[in-house]
């Protein structure tokens, strides 16, 4: 990541977190970050949200 901002402006980011589309969260990673993608998954399932990781791209 990017260092502390010393400067008095604002600093403006734009994230694109891509990952591919058979991605599973595995079931002992809770801990960590593990627990802020929690909201990203699917019902009780291991799957993600498809309406927060929509498919960009596929190779046909």
């Amino acid at each position: 990541g990017s260092g502390a901002n010393n400067s008095n402006h604002h600093r403006r980011a734009i994230v694109a977190h891509c990952v591919p589309n058979d991605a599973k969260f595995h079931p002992t990673n809770c801990g960590g970050t593990g627990r802020i993608y929690l909201k990203y998954k699917l019902n009780e399932s291991d799957e993600l949200n498809d309406s927060f990781f929509p498919l960009l791209w596929q190779d046909i």
